[in-house]
């Protein structure tokens, strides 16, 4: 578990862990290691640094055990500040299970069933979901909407989006607050374009609490003006 790793005692020791990849980097900066993938495990998520080639079938959602040796992050007064993985060279990845393949392998879920109690949201795989772009962040967020719900979706993905397109997307619910968000390599593929979308009016500034992600318009007067350092 995370708070056995955290405790220390693991520390310089040989270690063997399962879990579904969340996330994959061929480009990590540093000394450590070739590539990089963030494993979760009960109670946290692992950073594994791997030296040897990374295989076709280690992707996001892919199911995975690793070998491993265990070391830490630590500040000057000792404290941890996280525990990761080295995997060495020669030392396999074992795939228990690939990852599904396209979006449409997955079912189609609305984005205000993913914080609910569910067999689908349990399993700790990506999601498929599908909506209205409302607003991108470009290579950051993408909003959606769909009949049930807003969702907001970190992606690194550069694929520039207009309000108005429809997309799939698959990614990991983040839970924890309280609005869903899909986090996590994120990807999306858009289906069509359309008319922007139409905010939703909000009576008071209170209702918003209830269209938290949403794109939303409200009439108000304006009473002052703050300048930050940033602009």
């Amino acid at each position: 578990t995370f708070e056995e790793l955290l405790s220390g005692i693991l520390d310089a020791q040989w270690i063997e862990i399962s879990g579904i990849v969340r996330n994959v980097d061929t480009n990590f900066p540093g000394g450590f290691g070739r590539w990089h993938m963030d494993l979760p495990v009960p109670g946290g998520k692992l950073s594994v640094l791997l030296n040897g080639d990374k295989p076709a079938d280690v992707a996001p959602d892919a199911q995975v055990r690793v070998q491993a040796t265990c070391f830490y992050l630590f500040t000057q007064n000792r404290q941890v500040l996280r525990p990761m993985l080295l995997v060495p060279n020669r030392v396999p990845v074992e795939v228990l299970h690939p990852p599904p393949g396209e979006a449409e392998e997955l079912p189609l879920r609305p984005v205000g069933s993913l914080l609910e109690f569910s067999p689908e949201s349990a399993r700790g795989h990506r999601v498929h979901v599908r909506g209205i772009v409302t607003r991108q962040d470009l290579g950051t967020f993408v909003w959606i909407r769909d009949p049930s719900g807003a969702l907001r979706i970190q992606t690194r993905q550069s694929e520039r989006l207009e309000p108005g397109d429809e997309i799939d997307v698959l990614g990991f619910p983040k839970y924890g607050s309280f609005i869903p968000a899909l986090k996590d390599a994120a990807i999306f593929q858009k289906r069509s374009s359309g008319k922007p979308p139409v905010p939703i009016d909000l009576p008071t500034l209170e209702a918003a609490f209830s269209h938290q992600a949403d794109l939303v318009a409200v009439v108000a007067t304006l009473s002052d003006v703050q300048r930050l350092p940033d602009g």
